[in-house]
């Protein structure tokens, strides 16, 4: 007979990847992965912040790590940003906050109004939340509901936040201008000595008025 051949288990993920379903606690996904409640008590005790991990949102991911039957370490993913991970650190259990910073890149968009602002934002690539800053900058001096006209023109250069390489949201505007009828109204974001940030016309004026 043959000889018997080694099964691989490099490139295998050794983590088990969970997702909150309703009705989910935490124990029950611990035990379906095979936790006994006592195991279960010393991860949730072993530190304040693992109380955290009883609070479970659906949709939330939780990934553990299994070595000889014993979870050494989880992880429950807040969001793309926030995790909470929970390791195994000689016999007791040690809680710790991660958080990671995306990256920052610039886009730029510009349209034209035909109907509304909101229709010509999303025919431009943008998204509500960044629509409705633009319009919150220009507040002051263009009526949204009564200003606009079908013309009306505007351009943006706003942050767009990357995480491994795959875009999760966006971030601030950093520049707009707005040219309503004949008039052309431009922010820039701007923060001063002190730590206030606001938008400015290119004069130094701020566009909110006091």
């Amino acid at each position: 007979a043959p000889p018997s051949q080694a099964i691989s288990t490099e490139g295998v993920d050794p983590w088990l990847h969970l997702t909150v379903r309703r009705g989910d606690t935490l124990s029950s996904l611990l035990q379906k992965a095979g936790l006994d409640l006592n195991s279960i008590h010393e991860i949730t005790s072993g530190s304040k912040n693992a109380k955290e991990l009883a609070e479970l949102d659906l949709g939330d991911e939780l990934d553990l790590l299994m070595q000889d039957g014993k979870a050494t370490e989880l992880r429950l993913h807040r969001s793309k940003l926030e995790s909470l991970a929970v390791t195994l650190e000689g016999d007791k259990y040690q809680a710790r906050k991660i958080t990671r910073t995306p990256e920052i890149r610039f886009g730029f968009a510009a349209g034209t109004i035909d109907s509304s602002l909101f229709t010509a934002g999303q025919k431009a690539g943008l998204n509500d939340q960044i629509t409705l800053k633009l319009a919150d900058i220009f507040a002051y001096d263009i009526d949204f509901a009564q200003d606009i006209q079908q013309g009306d023109r505007f351009s943006v250069v706003y942050e767009q936040l990357f995480l491994d390489g795959e875009k999760i949201g966006d971030g601030k505007i950093l520049a707009a201008e707005f040219i309503n009828g004949e008039k052309t109204y431009l922010g820039i974001l701007y923060t001063n000595q002190k730590g206030a940030t606001n938008f400015y016309t290119p004069d130094g004026e701020l566009m909110r008025k006091q």
